[in-house]
């Protein structure tokens, strides 16, 4: 398995910023809970982009399916 050392944070924080400002356009909530895990697994703790994460998740909490809520936990479980 390859391992990657270098992480961007001006990319990462990059992302988060475009995915604040288009998050309601987010088809799925697979959408959603890969962009919470994605940014947890980089450690990459945006606030911003959480709380955005966070309420579009409470606002569709009724169509996410097993894995959605699962990565959703996993992901704010890992940033505590």
């Amino acid at each position: 398995m390859a391992i990657l050392s270098y992480v961007d944070r001006t990319l990462l924080y990059a992302i988060s910023s475009r995915a604040i400002r288009i998050i309601d356009n987010f088809e799925s909530s697979q959408g959603i809970s890969n962009l919470a895990w994605a940014m947890s697994k980089l450690a990459c703790v945006d606030s911003p982009l959480f709380a955005a994460l966070s309420s579009q998740a409470r606002a569709r909490i009724g169509v996410f399916g097993p894995q959605s809520l699962a990565n959703m936990a996993w992901s704010y479980g890992v940033l505590l």
